[in-house]
């Protein structure tokens, strides 16, 4: 056929000759012989560069791709890289039916995100999105969980699905994302409170409680209950209680968790103090004080809160007017100070001495003057002469 006739033939059939050509440097040859064939791939540009290329670098559906095959593919597109985004997202759609088999692997999702790019720089943002759920449903239908590349293109859609104002996918999609992440991931930790944020946004409190109360249940059963992730979210859901003004449950759920930690932590007894300074906000007192006897209790007498704990316990006793307990703890402290063998002697003496005062001053305020003196000259003696108490 002249060339002087390409005019004449329908586009279609134009386009099927372009699609005909063997590599990518004959169809370059060819669109530039004749103004048809040039306006022709113009208007299918995208559908005839990637048949061509199919063609030229034998991609079939017959292919058992491997990780090197991707990983050249790559290469190959990045080497061919056009100024034009049509010619860029062609070239990336030629690989993506054997590809997209392999979701959610790495190299699969890694691919489909340079994809959904391609489509968004292409202007094709109803193709973006139309990939973008597609895609994304075949690796949320999946089972396995989640590695780096597939959290980036998940990413990547709700990124898309903002641009779109689509607030509902979008937090559906976190939802159903956060399910296939590996809780003992600190990534974990990251979706769950942007899904928060993102129901905040929606005013959605009661969604918000829900989630906050689920990942809880999930860390204990996945986490060190006293690593900082667990007692970092039971925090957040106290705040979510104070926030909704329901103290009460805030207050209920501290206590669960301060209850469920190893009472030998360090965890326990910061718990147990912020517990006891909740109560007496709400004027709880009584609570307040069952669990300063339970702390104090548990406590070492080595420990360096321990004469705090005591001291706050004994005003505690005053206030409620329980002196005789007062005088009880007081003198614990007192014997247990003096039955120790000092490895410091200062320091040794200033505990025996701090003990001494507080008993004796309990004793005072129980109109026992007499055994209030007697321990006060010991103190007295004991800045001079430590044996004095060991006699």
């Amino acid at each position: 056929m002249a060339p002087s006739n390409l005019h004449t033939l329908d586009n279609d059939v134009l386009c099927e000759i372009l699609i005909a050509c063997p590599d990518l440097a004959a169809l370059r040859g060819l669109i530039l012989t004749h103004p048809a064939l040039y306006h022709a791939f113009n208007g299918r540009r995208r559908l005839i560069v990637r048949n061509v290329f199919r063609a030229h670098y034998n991609v079939t559906p017959q292919q058992r791709w491997k990780k090197w095959d991707i990983q050249n593919a790559d290469e190959l597109v990045g080497r061919l890289k056009s100024n034009n985004p049509t010619n860029n997202l062609a070239f990336r759609e030629a690989f993506w039916p054997e590809l997209e088999r392999q979701l959610p692997s790495a190299s699969s999702c890694k691919w489909a995100a340079s994809l959904l790019a391609c489509y968004i720089k292409s202007g094709l943002k109803d193709h973006a999105l139309s990939f973008a759920r597609r895609s994304m449903g075949i690796c949320l239908d999946t089972s396995k969980p989640f590695g780096p590349e597939a959290r980036a293109f998940a990413r990547a859609v709700l990124r898309t699905y903002a641009t779109e104002k689509l607030t509902h996918e979008g937090i559906e999609l976190q939802k159903k994302t956060l399910g296939h992440i590996n809780s003992r991931l600190p990534e974990h930790g990251k979706w769950a409170k942007q899904l928060i944020t993102a129901y905040r946004n929606e005013n959605d409190h009661e969604a918000i409680l829900r989630l906050q109360l689920d990942i809880w249940e999930l860390y204990k059963s996945t986490l060190p209950l006293e690593g900082s992730i667990c007692l970092d979210w039971a925090r957040l859901i106290i705040c979510e209680y104070q926030q909704r003004g329901d103290d009460v449950a805030a207050m209920q759920f501290h206590e669960d968790v301060r209850t469920a930690l190893d009472t030998t932590t360090a965890q326990y007894v910061a718990w147990s103090r912020q517990g006891i300074r909740m109560h007496k906000k709400a004027g709880r007192m009584a609570e307040a004080l069952v669990v300063l006897e339970d702390v104090w209790h548990r406590l070492h007498p080595d420990s360096k809160v321990y004469r705090a704990w005591t001291a706050e316990l004994n005003d505690m006793y005053e206030a409620f007017e329980r002196r005789r307990d007062a005088i009880a703890i007081c003198e614990t402290v007192w014997t247990d100070s003096l039955r120790r063998t000092p490895s410091n002697t200062s320091q040794w003496r200033f505990r025996v001495r701090t003990a001494g005062y507080m008993l004796a001053k309990a004793y005072r305020r129980d109109q026992r003057l007499g055994d209030a003196g007697v321990v006060e000259a010991k103190c007295r003696e004991l800045e001079d002469d430590p044996s004095v108490l060991s006699s």
